[in-house]
């Protein structure tokens, strides 16, 4: 009974390390922005209005005090989730003694308040970065968070050639930016996307980023399309429309509606990809007659960083339901025998389970993204014993290619029940 007592008491522990956020004047950097503003404005820190209008999509300017100074304070929150992932802090002074003084308390600050890990960037003296990772305890292995503090000065231009730049302040940065969100909110580094702080960026974009969303539109992608009518709303923003584009004035409205249509083909989510990781299911119909036809998801697989486009169409769901039943069955007895026998040998087996699903594969060396050539395949499908970690793999072409990765019977069973709760 003492046993059992602290194992759960470690369960516990570590399911509330596990789930902790960095940060920010006591606020978990986590939720949505409107929360987020909402308890900011209970430390008396209230947004700029006129600088949040002008700000890139997806950051929201405030003014208040950091630290008993002044400060401009940015929160950073994903385009489309509206989930906080990042804060930056600025605060100017003409006086260089006042930024060492509060350089030197903040790094004295985060010192004495936080498990970390240094990593200072110290080879320029006129701007030091200093970099800490942020760890929950001092035995964990996660890190929770960044925070980065930047002492610099800024300069304006003049018209003066003789004397072009002109010294304006001494400046110190501060950025909080949590681990968790940080990683699910920033699309990957594969994908063609505006570079940060994208205001209009090159005309010619509009039409590729329009382009592309048509041809996952096409392609029943919604997820994908998604991306880029939140990039194309960016051009809308900062007025800088290209003069071959039509219908102007209630462009930005269309594509607000086009997402928002898009959306109601979301049928749920499941977990999916090496990491198992929630991903959105779309429930796509035939455009003339309105009959279901497939569901599609993105998978991520060999760690997360290239893309699986999978679809399941009608006939093969039923198919799919029976052979993921009769995988759990012997799942289960494997699995009885496996904590029985108490084995460190790793070893694999292949299973005979039929899995019918259509692979789409994208060729983006020709710089066009969202042709998707779409190929009918059988998911491969085995049972691993790695490192005293029983699971259940599914793969489109090989091993590497993570559909799903199970751990347990319930995360078969979920699947099991959200596929025969698809309308047909």
């Amino acid at each position: 009974m003492k046993k059992a007592i602290v194992t759960f008491f470690a369960l516990v522990l570590f399911c509330t390390l596990s789930a902790q956020h960095l940060k920010f004047e006591g606020i978990p950097i986590d939720g949505s922005i409107t929360n987020f503003q909402n308890q900011l404005s209970t430390k008396g820190i209230s947004i700029n209005s006129t600088k949040s209008k002008d700000a890139p999509l997806g950051q929201r300017v405030f003014n208040g005090k950091f630290q008993g100074y002044n400060s401009e304070i940015t929160v950073f929150y994903g385009r489309k989730s509206k989930v906080v992932y990042k804060v930056k802090v600025v605060i100017e002074s003409k006086k260089k003694e006042k930024i060492q003084n509060i350089l030197d308390k903040s790094l004295k600050k985060i010192e004495d308040k936080y498990f970390y890990i240094t990593n200072h960037d110290l080879h320029d003296d006129t701007s030091p970065i200093f970099r800490f990772n942020i760890f929950p305890t001092k035995t964990s292995e996660q890190s929770i968070g960044l925070i980065q503090v930047n002492p610099s000065h800024a300069y304006y231009i003049t018209d003066d050639q003789n004397k072009p730049l002109e010294f304006a302040c001494f400046t110190i940065e501060f950025i909080y930016e949590d681990r968790k969100n940080t990683d699910s909110t920033l699309p990957s580094d594969l994908e063609p996307h505006a570079l940060p702080g994208f205001t209009c960026g090159d005309p010619e974009s509009f039409g590729k980023f329009s382009q592309w969303m048509l041809y996952y539109i096409q392609n029943g992608c919604y997820e994908r399309a998604q991306y880029y009518l939140y990039w194309l709303l960016d051009f809308y923003k900062y007025d800088c429309i290209p003069s071959y584009v039509h219908n102007y004035e209630n462009g930005e409205s269309q594509m607000d509606e086009l997402i928002a249509s898009l959306k109601e083909f979301c049928i749920g989510s499941i977990q999916a990809g090496v990491g198992m990781e929630n991903v959105n299911v779309y429930r796509i119909v035939d455009n003339e007659t309105g009959r279901f036809k497939f569901i599609e998801f993105d998978a991520k697989y060999f760690q997360g960083m290239l893309t699986n486009h999978i679809k399941f169409e009608k006939e093969d769901i039923p198919v799919l339901i029976r052979s993921l039943e009769n995988l759990k069955r012997d799942f289960a007895i494997k699995e009885s025998i496996i904590s029985n026998q108490q084995s460190d040998k790793n070893w694999e087996e292949n299973t005979n389970a039929y899995l019918p699903a259509s692979l789409g594969k994208e060729n983006t060396s020709t710089g066009e993204y969202g042709l998707i050539e779409w190929e009918s395949t059988q998911l491969l499908s085995y049972y691993s014993y790695w490192d005293n970690v029983f699971s259940l793999n599914i793969s489109a072409e090989d091993q590497f290619q993570f559909v799903f990765r199970f751990n347990n019977i319930e995360q078969i069973e979920d699947l099991i029940q959200f596929l025969k709760s698809i309308e047909f």
